[in-house]
């Protein structure tokens, strides 16, 4: 009994990571096609739903454009939404987390089904509303759900943060990574790393990330060490 019991655990938790794949794949799909207009729609939308979460002590979420983070082309790769809580009454500001643009699509979501769930259950004697404290623990919640997604499926390198379609191949010295294609048009004007601004001093200061080799790879190695092992 206890060992159906671990399975069917188990079952359940690799269904639960492949669910957040599948949505985590659809929302690298949605960034790749999203514009900026598009976007500021987005930022506009979801200020006007947390206006309706505000604390009865008189605290609210807002979100805000991090300055200078969305200057450039590569504004999908660069660009950070500040999560900022505002009281009203002091005039307050508290930044509690910096999102990355998949995040904050996925936050939009979330927050736009739960003022929906909210509004259905509004007549309803179990019904809460949703504060600015709950909005801001929906958003610890899913940037770490974010990081331990990145972590169990290994893609925290599957894609290019700046066109979402490559994979990285190329290495700052600051170890943040890129498409050839992307890092080389951004270094016609700049000599910077998009994300962190270091300073790249010299064209060559990069590292080419090789192709990982995939098991037929492996086992010719592994098989040929063995034959020189035994050869000896």
């Amino acid at each position: 009994m206890g060992q159906s019991e671990s399975i069917n655990k188990l079952t359940e938790g690799v269904d639960t990571i492949q669910e957040e794949i599948v949505k985590h794949a659809k929302a690298i799909s949605e960034i790749t096609s999203i514009t900026y207009e598009e976007f500021l729609q987005h930022l506009f939308h979801i200020n006007t739903l947390s206006q309706q979460c505000m604390d009865a002590d008189g605290n609210q979420v807002l979100f805000a454009i991090k300055k200078g983070t969305d200057s450039t082309v590569f504004w999908k790769g660069t660009i950070r939404i500040a999560v900022i809580r505002k009281n009203i009454h002091t005039s307050a500001l508290e930044t509690s987390k910096l999102l990355n643009l998949s995040q904050f699509l996925k936050i939009v979501k979330t927050l736009d089904d739960m003022i929906k769930i909210s509004q259905d259950q509004s007549s309803t004697s179990d019904h809460k509303p949703i504060t600015a404290s709950i909005l801001l623990e929906v958003v610890n919640v899913k940037t770490e759900n974010d990081k331990a997604l990145s972590c169990s499926s290994g893609d925290s390198n599957d894609s290019c943060v700046i066109c979402f379609e490559h994979k990285p191949d190329i290495v700052l010295p600051c170890m943040h990574s890129f498409c050839h294609k992307c890092i080389d048009s951004w270094n016609v004007n700049h000599k910077t790393c998009p994300i962190c601004r270091e300073e790249i001093l010299d064209s060559n200061d990069k590292w080419i990330i090789s192709d990982r080799p995939d098991e037929l790879e492996l086992s010719e190695q592994i098989a040929a060490t063995l034959m020189s092992v035994m050869s000896r």
